[in-house]
């Protein structure tokens, strides 16, 4: 039982990281793009279809992956 409860907040942690860190892409995407308020309510799929929104995630993405603790700290909400 302990082993279960164990693997469940284990996941639930890691759940919470990897959705902060997609919120923080978007962001910096976002940020990037400079698009209007109206524009940045729309959901990620959809921003993803403009290949400009595209290449700048990419570009965030590659910053959080080579200098994460900057990153975090710039793009936080």
């Amino acid at each position: 039982m302990k082993k279960l409860l164990g693997i469940v907040v284990l996941g639930l942690i890691l759940t919470s990281c990897i959705d902060q860190d997609e919120k923080l892409l978007e962001n910096c995407a976002d940020y990037r793009t400079s698009w209007g308020e109206i524009y940045n309510k729309k959901p990620l799929n959809e921003k993803l279809k403009d290949l400009n929104y595209e290449g700048n995630f990419n570009i965030c993405e590659r910053e959080l992956k080579n200098y994460p603790k900057k990153f975090k700290a710039k793009y936080r909400d």
